[in-house]
């Protein structure tokens, strides 16, 4: 008989937990990584040698056959106990191999369905339940201290979709009137993302609205000085024009902003800063000014049809990439998008 489901934590920390047992240590980091892959995608069938090639490709194939075999044994032993059925966590044969999705669950899974649930919802408050279900479950970066080109595409994914829950929690409070929850959300966006220019202007907008002038005045100020200290430019026009109304307001004594300015900021905020398709990145972005120039006039010249970033899995291709394309989104009118292909097996899907 097969026992109740072991729980597989992806974010913040690789662990392993069932009534009460959690394992966060295996043999080896690439036992680990195994495990993970297996559990990220528990409904395909995985070829062995497919995974012998992504995980030993630095060993040659005799080698690399050994260690996975004693990777899945390692796995077996700490996920199949003694007088566990066998096939009740890894059900494997000469060719394939495949965690049960009847005895497996991540937190990576259920925080997709929370999204999914929102998204499917047209009331109100059960959307606010999945978000907020969603947001708890995110408990750090997917996978950290691990660096395959799989897993950075997946935490850049993963990160995109909790900081927009994040805005949709505060959209959701502030349409509901809760400005206090809709401020308390915004907020957690600016700290996750301190150089997404867009969330500090909702926060400004959302302490506008609370007709917390002196907060909005402050936020701008925190703003101007990160963007100053860390990548040495100023706010947008539409973050500056909207400090200048606040400035306007505080300085006739106003306590709260007219019905018709707040309409205007808002929209003045949503037009400056349209949705890009880009990830966004909840770690600073090291600078790497000569790659950057050159991957910049390589796009904007009429000669370049397609252009390759290659390098070590985890070297930051595809940081670069992102970063260099928003750089570049007014030369293209902000027709630039983020397609990952990180999970694609065949080149004849490209």
């Amino acid at each position: 008989m097969i026992g109740k489901a072991w729980k597989i934590e992806l974010f913040g920390r690789l662990s392993a937990g069932r009534d009460g047992k959690i394992l966060t240590r295996f043999r080896t980091h690439k036992t680990g990584l195994l495990l993970a892959y297996l559990a990220f995608y528990p409904q395909r069938i995985h070829a062995r040698e497919e995974l012998i090639g992504m995980l030993w490709s630095d060993s040659d194939a005799d080698a690399g056959r050994a260690s996975f075999r004693t990777a899945l044994a390692s796995l077996r032993r700490q996920l199949e106990p003694g007088g566990t059925p066998a096939g009740s966590f890894l059900i494997a044969d000469r060719a394939n191999v495949q965690i049960n999705p009847k005895t497996v669950t991540t937190d990576v899974a259920e925080f997709e369905y929370a999204l999914k649930t929102s998204g499917k919802t047209t009331n109100l408050s059960e959307k606010i339940i999945a978000l907020e279900q969603a947001v708890e479950l995110y408990g750090g970066e997917f996978l950290p201290g691990f660096y395959e080109d799989w897993v950075i595409a997946e935490r850049e994914r993963l990160a995109q979709y909790f900081l927009d829950a994040l805005c949709r929690l505060a959209a959701s409070f502030e349409q509901t009137g809760n400005i206090g929850r809709a401020i308390d959300y915004a907020r957690r966006v600016v700290g996750a993302d301190s150089l997404r220019e867009e969330a500090h202007g909702e926060l400004m907008r959302l302490y506008a609205e609370a007709g917390q002038i002196s907060a909005a005045k402050r936020q701008y100020n925190e703003l101007e000085q990160i963007l100053r200290e860390e990548l040495g430019v100023a706010p947008s026009p539409e973050t500056h024009s909207l400090a200048a109304r606040l400035q306007i307001t505080a300085g006739r004594g106003e306590k709260s902003i007219s019905s018709s300015a707040k309409t205007s900021i808002k929209s003045s905020i949503s037009l400056g800063h349209s949705a890009t398709r880009l990830p966004i990145f909840l770690t600073k972005f090291i600078d790497r000014k000569e790659e950057f120039g050159q991957i910049k006039a390589m796009l904007t010249s009429a000669q370049t049809r397609i252009l390759t970033l290659t390098g070590m899995g985890g070297s930051g291709k595809t940081r670069l990439a992102v970063e260099a394309a928003r750089d570049l989104l007014d030369n293209f009118n902000g027709a630039i998008y983020f397609v990952s292909l990180a999970d694609l097996r065949d080149a004849r899907l490209i």
